[in-house]
Protein backbone atom coordinates (compact mmCIF):
# COMPACT_ATOMS: atom_id res chain seq x y z
CA UNK A 1 0.00 0.00 0.00
CA UNK A 2 1.00 3.78 -0.86
CA UNK A 3 2.35 5.57 2.34
CA UNK A 4 -0.12 8.52 2.88
CA UNK A 5 0.49 8.76 6.85
CA UNK A 6 3.12 11.43 7.89
CA UNK A 7 5.32 11.97 11.00
CA UNK A 8 3.79 15.04 12.22
CA UNK A 9 0.51 16.54 13.48
CA UNK A 10 -0.93 16.98 10.28
CA UNK A 11 -1.53 12.89 10.00
CA UNK A 12 -4.09 11.79 8.51
CA UNK A 13 -3.85 8.48 10.27
CA UNK A 14 -5.71 7.71 13.53
CA UNK A 15 -6.79 4.86 15.62
CA UNK A 16 -9.61 3.98 18.05
CA UNK A 17 -9.10 3.30 21.38
CA UNK A 18 -9.84 -0.76 21.97
CA UNK A 19 -9.83 -0.70 18.10
CA UNK A 20 -6.93 -1.34 15.45
CA UNK A 21 -5.60 -0.02 12.21
CA UNK A 22 -3.58 -1.58 9.32
CA UNK A 23 -0.61 0.08 8.00
CA UNK A 24 3.05 -0.34 6.51
CA UNK A 25 5.96 0.91 6.68
CA UNK A 26 6.99 1.74 3.33
CA UNK A 27 10.46 3.39 2.57
CA UNK A 28 13.66 3.58 4.83
CA UNK A 29 13.50 5.70 7.53
CA UNK A 30 9.59 5.96 7.37
CA UNK A 31 7.88 6.72 10.33
CA UNK A 32 3.95 7.23 10.65
CA UNK A 33 2.28 8.81 13.42
CA UNK A 34 -1.69 7.76 14.31
CA UNK A 35 -3.80 10.60 16.46
CA UNK A 36 -6.18 8.97 19.05
CA UNK A 37 -7.87 10.67 22.03
CA UNK A 38 -7.21 9.58 25.50
CA UNK A 39 -8.77 10.21 29.04
CA UNK A 40 -6.68 11.21 31.87
CA UNK A 41 -5.92 9.16 34.51
CA UNK A 42 -6.37 5.81 31.91
CA UNK A 43 -3.86 3.83 31.57
CA UNK A 44 -3.49 2.35 28.21
CA UNK A 45 -1.21 -0.88 26.01
CA UNK A 46 -0.23 0.53 22.73
CA UNK A 47 0.29 -2.58 20.89
CA UNK A 48 2.42 -2.47 17.40
CA UNK A 49 2.22 -5.72 15.22
CA UNK A 50 4.15 -7.20 12.44
CA UNK A 51 6.05 -10.63 11.73
CA UNK A 52 5.89 -12.05 15.02
CA UNK A 53 2.21 -12.58 15.58
CA UNK A 54 1.27 -12.62 12.16
CA UNK A 55 -1.13 -9.49 12.31
CA UNK A 56 1.87 -8.29 9.33
CA UNK A 57 5.07 -8.60 8.03
CA UNK A 58 7.47 -6.13 9.03
CA UNK A 59 10.01 -7.63 11.41
CA UNK A 60 10.64 -6.06 13.70
CA UNK A 61 7.68 -2.91 14.86
CA UNK A 62 8.93 -0.49 17.15
CA UNK A 63 6.98 1.58 18.74
CA UNK A 64 8.94 5.08 18.60
CA UNK A 65 7.51 7.49 21.05
CA UNK A 66 4.18 9.40 21.93
CA UNK A 67 3.58 13.02 21.30
CA UNK A 68 1.48 15.31 23.08
CA UNK A 69 -1.03 17.76 20.94
CA UNK A 70 1.59 20.15 20.43
CA UNK A 71 3.76 17.14 18.74
CA UNK A 72 6.32 17.41 22.14
CA UNK A 73 7.97 13.97 22.70
CA UNK A 74 7.04 12.28 25.85
CA UNK A 75 9.86 10.90 27.76
CA UNK A 76 9.88 6.79 28.44
CA UNK A 77 7.85 6.39 26.05
CA UNK A 78 9.73 4.09 23.67
CA UNK A 79 8.95 -0.05 23.37
CA UNK A 80 10.96 -2.28 21.36
CA UNK A 81 10.99 -6.36 21.44
CA UNK A 82 8.19 -7.64 23.51
CA UNK A 83 10.70 -10.84 24.31
CA UNK A 84 13.64 -9.55 23.57
CA UNK A 85 16.58 -10.68 21.31
CA UNK A 86 15.44 -14.12 19.57
CA UNK A 87 11.85 -13.69 20.76
CA UNK A 88 8.58 -11.64 19.76
CA UNK A 89 9.89 -8.53 17.95
CA UNK A 90 6.32 -6.99 18.20
CA UNK A 91 6.43 -4.03 20.63
CA UNK A 92 4.07 -3.40 23.17
CA UNK A 93 3.83 0.13 25.58
CA UNK A 94 2.04 0.83 28.48
CA UNK A 95 0.78 4.25 28.87
CA UNK A 96 -0.86 6.50 31.62
CA UNK A 97 -2.33 9.97 29.96
CA UNK A 98 -1.62 13.29 32.29
CA UNK A 99 -4.52 15.35 30.50
CA UNK A 100 -7.48 14.25 28.47
CA UNK A 101 -7.30 15.18 24.67
CA UNK A 102 -4.89 14.25 21.65
CA UNK A 103 -1.63 12.27 21.22
CA UNK A 104 0.13 10.86 18.39
CA UNK A 105 1.58 7.41 18.58
CA UNK A 106 4.71 6.92 15.94
CA UNK A 107 5.17 3.65 14.97
CA UNK A 108 8.26 3.07 12.87
CA UNK A 109 10.93 -0.12 12.13
CA UNK A 110 13.66 -1.17 14.91
CA UNK A 111 16.08 -1.26 11.49
CA UNK A 112 15.58 1.33 9.80
CA UNK A 113 15.73 -0.41 6.34
CA UNK A 114 13.38 -3.42 6.34
CA UNK A 115 10.08 -2.88 4.75
CA UNK A 116 6.47 -4.31 5.65
CA UNK A 117 2.87 -4.35 7.14
CA UNK A 118 1.83 -4.04 10.30
CA UNK A 119 -1.21 -3.69 12.92
CA UNK A 120 -2.01 -0.77 15.81
CA UNK A 121 -4.22 -1.48 18.37
CA UNK A 122 -4.96 0.66 21.75
CA UNK A 123 -6.39 -0.86 24.09
CA UNK A 124 -8.13 0.90 27.01
CA UNK A 125 -6.73 -1.12 30.58
CA UNK A 126 -8.59 1.31 32.98
CA UNK A 127 -12.35 0.72 31.89
CA UNK A 128 -14.79 -1.41 34.26
CA UNK A 129 -15.40 -4.58 33.34
CA UNK A 130 -19.00 -4.86 31.50
CA UNK A 131 -21.36 -6.77 33.72
CA UNK A 132 -23.05 -10.13 31.59
CA UNK A 133 -26.78 -9.38 33.41
CA UNK A 134 -28.94 -6.54 32.60
CA UNK A 135 -27.62 -4.45 34.80
CA UNK A 136 -25.53 -3.45 32.29
CA UNK A 137 -25.01 -0.04 31.30
CA UNK A 138 -23.03 -0.65 28.40
CA UNK A 139 -25.06 0.30 25.09
CA UNK A 140 -24.86 -0.06 21.21
CA UNK A 141 -26.12 3.15 19.22
CA UNK A 142 -27.36 1.82 15.41
CA UNK A 143 -25.04 2.63 12.73
CA UNK A 144 -21.74 1.28 10.62
CA UNK A 145 -19.44 2.62 13.80
CA UNK A 146 -21.20 0.24 16.38
CA UNK A 147 -18.80 0.56 20.11
CA UNK A 148 -15.45 -0.72 20.82
CA UNK A 149 -15.55 -3.44 23.53
CA UNK A 150 -12.88 -5.85 25.49
CA UNK A 151 -12.64 -9.35 26.69
CA UNK A 152 -10.43 -8.64 29.42
CA UNK A 153 -10.34 -12.15 31.16
CA UNK A 154 -10.67 -15.41 29.75
CA UNK A 155 -14.16 -16.76 30.35
CA UNK A 156 -15.28 -13.05 30.37
CA UNK A 157 -18.88 -11.94 29.10
CA UNK A 158 -20.30 -8.82 28.44
CA UNK A 159 -23.84 -7.52 27.59
CA UNK A 160 -25.17 -4.75 25.32
CA UNK A 161 -28.27 -2.98 25.76
CA UNK A 162 -29.66 -1.81 22.11
CA UNK A 163 -33.55 -0.45 21.68
CA UNK A 164 -34.99 -2.29 18.45
CA UNK A 165 -38.27 -1.98 16.84
CA UNK A 166 -40.23 -5.18 16.36
CA UNK A 167 -40.72 -5.91 12.47
CA UNK A 168 -37.38 -4.52 11.43
CA UNK A 169 -34.46 -6.68 10.68
CA UNK A 170 -31.14 -6.09 12.37
CA UNK A 171 -27.99 -7.55 11.90
CA UNK A 172 -25.60 -7.74 14.51
CA UNK A 173 -21.76 -8.16 13.95
CA UNK A 174 -19.13 -8.72 16.70
CA UNK A 175 -15.83 -8.09 14.39
CA UNK A 176 -12.28 -8.64 15.97
CA UNK A 177 -8.81 -9.18 14.45
CA UNK A 178 -9.91 -10.80 11.32
CA UNK A 179 -11.38 -7.23 9.78
CA UNK A 180 -8.65 -5.25 11.65
CA UNK A 181 -11.53 -4.14 14.24
CA UNK A 182 -9.63 -5.02 17.06
CA UNK A 183 -7.42 -7.50 18.87
CA UNK A 184 -9.42 -10.41 19.60
CA UNK A 185 -8.71 -13.43 17.22
CA UNK A 186 -12.13 -15.20 17.40
CA UNK A 187 -15.33 -13.74 18.63
CA UNK A 188 -18.69 -14.93 20.26
CA UNK A 189 -22.06 -13.48 19.71
CA UNK A 190 -23.37 -16.17 22.59
CA UNK A 191 -27.32 -15.04 21.88
CA UNK A 192 -29.77 -11.93 21.52
CA UNK A 193 -31.92 -11.57 25.11
CA UNK A 194 -35.11 -9.62 24.91
CA UNK A 195 -35.91 -7.29 27.69
CA UNK A 196 -36.14 -9.78 30.51
CA UNK A 197 -33.35 -11.55 29.37
CA UNK A 198 -34.44 -14.53 27.80
CA UNK A 199 -31.95 -15.73 25.54
CA UNK A 200 -34.04 -15.91 21.96
CA UNK A 201 -33.19 -19.15 20.23
CA UNK A 202 -31.07 -19.35 17.31
CA UNK A 203 -29.55 -16.17 17.84
CA UNK A 204 -26.15 -17.27 18.56
CA UNK A 205 -23.17 -17.13 16.09
CA UNK A 206 -19.46 -18.23 16.10
CA UNK A 207 -17.59 -17.83 12.89
CA UNK A 208 -19.91 -16.25 10.10
CA UNK A 209 -18.84 -17.64 6.40
CA UNK A 210 -15.25 -18.01 6.65
CA UNK A 211 -13.90 -15.60 8.92
CA UNK A 212 -13.60 -15.79 12.71
CA UNK A 213 -15.76 -12.76 13.26
CA UNK A 214 -19.65 -13.21 14.67
CA UNK A 215 -22.59 -12.60 12.62
CA UNK A 216 -26.46 -12.70 13.52
CA UNK A 217 -29.75 -11.41 12.11
CA UNK A 218 -31.98 -10.93 14.08
CA UNK A 219 -35.83 -9.89 13.95
CA UNK A 220 -37.57 -8.63 17.45
CA UNK A 221 -41.31 -9.66 17.95
CA UNK A 222 -41.46 -6.52 20.26
CA UNK A 223 -39.94 -3.18 20.32
CA UNK A 224 -37.93 -2.02 23.07
CA UNK A 225 -34.56 -3.29 25.18
CA UNK A 226 -32.59 -6.04 24.00
CA UNK A 227 -29.37 -7.20 24.93
CA UNK A 228 -26.89 -8.61 22.98
CA UNK A 229 -24.69 -11.30 24.86
CA UNK A 230 -20.93 -11.41 23.93
CA UNK A 231 -17.80 -13.50 24.63
CA UNK A 232 -14.65 -14.66 23.39
CA UNK A 233 -13.47 -18.25 22.12
CA UNK A 234 -11.88 -20.74 24.43
CA UNK A 235 -10.57 -18.28 26.89
CA UNK A 236 -8.99 -15.68 24.48
CA UNK A 237 -9.39 -12.18 25.35
CA UNK A 238 -8.95 -9.32 23.35
CA UNK A 239 -10.49 -5.83 21.45
CA UNK A 240 -13.59 -5.76 19.44
CA UNK A 241 -15.72 -3.54 17.40
CA UNK A 242 -19.36 -4.39 17.67
CA UNK A 243 -22.60 -2.62 15.82
CA UNK A 244 -26.21 -3.00 14.72
CA UNK A 245 -27.38 -1.94 10.97
CA UNK A 246 -30.89 -2.38 9.53
CA UNK A 247 -31.06 -4.51 6.77
CA UNK A 248 -33.87 -3.79 3.86
CA UNK A 249 -36.14 -7.06 4.33
CA UNK A 250 -36.71 -7.14 0.20
CA UNK A 251 -33.42 -7.97 -0.04
CA UNK A 252 -32.75 -10.88 1.85
CA UNK A 253 -33.80 -13.53 -0.78
CA UNK A 254 -34.78 -13.71 -3.89
CA UNK A 255 -36.25 -16.50 -6.39
CA UNK A 256 -33.40 -16.98 -9.07
CA UNK A 257 -30.38 -18.95 -8.21
CA UNK A 258 -28.28 -15.95 -9.49
CA UNK A 259 -30.18 -13.92 -6.39
CA UNK A 260 -30.59 -16.77 -3.96
CA UNK A 261 -29.21 -16.12 -0.40
CA UNK A 262 -27.05 -18.85 1.12
CA UNK A 263 -27.39 -19.99 4.55
CA UNK A 264 -24.78 -21.62 6.00
CA UNK A 265 -25.16 -25.51 7.84
CA UNK A 266 -25.48 -25.02 11.60
CA UNK A 267 -26.55 -20.92 11.04
CA UNK A 268 -29.80 -19.96 10.73
CA UNK A 269 -30.72 -17.45 8.64
CA UNK A 270 -34.04 -14.56 9.02
CA UNK A 271 -35.97 -13.92 5.52
CA UNK A 272 -39.13 -12.42 4.51
CA UNK A 273 -42.34 -12.90 2.35
CA UNK A 274 -43.36 -9.45 0.78
CA UNK A 275 -46.53 -10.78 -0.82
CA UNK A 276 -48.39 -13.48 -1.09
CA UNK A 277 -46.57 -15.11 -4.43
CA UNK A 278 -43.54 -14.47 -2.93
CA UNK A 279 -40.93 -16.98 -3.23
CA UNK A 280 -37.61 -16.94 -2.04
CA UNK A 281 -34.43 -19.34 -3.10
CA UNK A 282 -31.90 -19.67 0.03
CA UNK A 283 -29.14 -21.11 -1.21
CA UNK A 284 -27.29 -23.94 0.63
CA UNK A 285 -24.07 -26.54 0.17
CA UNK A 286 -24.45 -30.02 0.85
CA UNK A 287 -22.27 -32.82 1.08
CA UNK A 288 -23.44 -35.86 -1.09
CA UNK A 289 -25.28 -38.70 0.74
CA UNK A 290 -25.58 -37.07 3.86
CA UNK A 291 -29.23 -36.66 5.54
CA UNK A 292 -30.13 -33.15 6.50
CA UNK A 293 -32.64 -31.79 8.81
CA UNK A 294 -34.34 -28.64 6.63
CA UNK A 295 -36.41 -26.40 9.36
CA UNK A 296 -38.66 -23.32 8.19
CA UNK A 297 -39.99 -21.66 11.40
CA UNK A 298 -42.45 -18.37 11.64
CA UNK A 299 -45.25 -17.64 14.13
CA UNK A 300 -46.14 -20.74 15.76
CA UNK A 301 -42.78 -21.15 17.67
CA UNK A 302 -41.88 -17.12 18.11
CA UNK A 303 -39.05 -17.26 14.94
CA UNK A 304 -41.02 -14.64 12.73
CA UNK A 305 -44.65 -13.41 11.96
CA UNK A 306 -44.92 -15.42 8.85
CA UNK A 307 -48.39 -17.85 9.67
CA UNK A 308 -47.66 -20.29 7.75
CA UNK A 309 -44.12 -20.90 6.45
CA UNK A 310 -43.74 -23.93 3.66
CA UNK A 311 -40.41 -25.26 1.58
CA UNK A 312 -42.26 -25.37 -1.56
CA UNK A 313 -39.67 -27.51 -2.99
CA UNK A 314 -35.40 -28.49 -2.99
CA UNK A 315 -33.62 -27.52 -6.11
CA UNK A 316 -30.86 -28.91 -7.39
CA UNK A 317 -27.67 -26.91 -8.77
CA UNK A 318 -29.59 -26.38 -12.26
CA UNK A 319 -32.46 -24.97 -10.32
CA UNK A 320 -34.50 -28.20 -10.91
CA UNK A 321 -37.46 -29.01 -7.94
CA UNK A 322 -36.37 -32.54 -6.91
CA UNK A 323 -39.41 -34.85 -6.82
CA UNK A 324 -41.33 -35.16 -3.55
CA UNK A 325 -38.70 -32.44 -1.47
CA UNK A 326 -41.48 -30.26 -0.05
CA UNK A 327 -43.12 -30.12 3.47
CA UNK A 328 -45.37 -27.68 5.33
CA UNK A 329 -46.88 -28.23 8.63
CA UNK A 330 -44.01 -31.02 9.11
CA UNK A 331 -42.34 -28.69 12.26
CA UNK A 332 -43.97 -28.23 15.42
CA UNK A 333 -47.51 -26.00 14.48
CA UNK A 334 -47.43 -24.68 10.98
CA UNK A 335 -43.75 -24.64 11.00
CA UNK A 336 -42.21 -26.74 7.96
CA UNK A 337 -39.39 -29.05 8.86
CA UNK A 338 -38.39 -31.60 5.65
CA UNK A 339 -36.16 -34.41 6.25
CA UNK A 340 -33.58 -34.59 3.11
CA UNK A 341 -30.72 -36.88 1.74
CA UNK A 342 -28.56 -35.23 -0.81
CA UNK A 343 -27.36 -37.73 -3.38
CA UNK A 344 -24.23 -35.51 -4.70
CA UNK A 345 -22.23 -32.50 -2.79
CA UNK A 346 -22.96 -29.16 -4.41
CA UNK A 347 -25.56 -26.52 -4.83
CA UNK A 348 -29.15 -26.71 -3.49
CA UNK A 349 -31.99 -24.46 -2.84
CA UNK A 350 -34.50 -23.82 -0.49
CA UNK A 351 -37.67 -22.42 -2.22
CA UNK A 352 -39.46 -21.11 0.80
CA UNK A 353 -42.63 -19.28 1.09
CA UNK A 354 -46.16 -18.91 2.82
CA UNK A 355 -49.07 -21.78 2.24
CA UNK A 356 -51.81 -19.59 2.60
CA UNK A 357 -50.42 -15.93 1.09
CA UNK A 358 -49.40 -14.44 4.43
CA UNK A 359 -46.84 -12.09 4.54
CA UNK A 360 -44.05 -11.92 7.37
CA UNK A 361 -40.61 -12.96 8.82
CA UNK A 362 -39.69 -16.54 9.52
CA UNK A 363 -36.56 -18.62 10.21
CA UNK A 364 -34.72 -21.01 8.25
CA UNK A 365 -32.22 -23.74 9.88
CA UNK A 366 -30.51 -26.70 7.92
CA UNK A 367 -28.64 -29.03 10.28
CA UNK A 368 -27.17 -32.32 9.49
CA UNK A 369 -29.43 -35.21 10.62
CA UNK A 370 -32.64 -36.07 11.48
CA UNK A 371 -34.06 -35.12 15.15
CA UNK A 372 -33.60 -38.92 15.89
CA UNK A 373 -34.62 -40.87 19.04
CA UNK A 374 -36.03 -39.03 22.07
CA UNK A 375 -33.70 -37.77 24.32
CA UNK A 376 -32.87 -39.09 28.02
CA UNK A 377 -33.12 -37.32 31.16
CA UNK A 378 -30.07 -38.37 32.50
CA UNK A 379 -26.39 -38.52 32.12
CA UNK A 380 -26.72 -41.30 29.66
CA UNK A 381 -27.69 -38.55 27.21
CA UNK A 382 -25.69 -38.65 23.94
CA UNK A 383 -26.79 -35.11 22.98
CA UNK A 384 -24.69 -32.19 23.44
CA UNK A 385 -24.34 -28.15 22.83
CA UNK A 386 -21.20 -25.93 22.25
CA UNK A 387 -20.93 -22.62 23.70
CA UNK A 388 -21.44 -20.06 21.35
CA UNK A 389 -23.58 -22.61 19.18
CA UNK A 390 -26.87 -23.96 19.22
CA UNK A 391 -28.80 -27.37 18.31
CA UNK A 392 -32.33 -28.51 17.54
CA UNK A 393 -34.35 -30.57 19.98
CA UNK A 394 -37.77 -31.61 19.97
CA UNK A 395 -39.92 -32.34 22.82
CA UNK A 396 -41.86 -35.48 22.41
CA UNK A 397 -44.48 -35.76 24.75
CA UNK A 398 -46.04 -34.09 27.77
CA UNK A 399 -43.54 -33.53 30.66
CA UNK A 400 -40.93 -34.89 28.34
CA UNK A 401 -37.35 -33.94 30.01
CA UNK A 402 -34.57 -34.19 27.58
Amino acid sequence: MSDTISANTSTTGAVRVNGMVLSSIDSTLDEDWFRVTLIAGRTYQIDLLGLSSGAGTLFDPLIFGIFNAAGDFILDTVADDIDGPGGNFDSQLLFTATTTGTYFINAANADEVSLGSYALAVTDLSAADIPATSATTATVPLGLNGVQGRIGVPGDADWYRVTLAAGTLYRIEMRGADSASGTLPDTVIRGIRDSGSVLQPFTGNDDFGESLNSRVDFMAETSGTHYIDVAAYAGLTGTFNLRVTTVPLADVAASTATTATTVVNGTPLLGYIGSGADRDWIKVTLAANTTYRIELLGLDTGHGSLEDPRIFSMRNAAGTAIVGATDDDGGRGLNSRLVFTSTTAGTYYIEAGDAIGDIGSYRVAVRTGTVGADLPASVLTPASAVVGGSVLGRVDTANDID
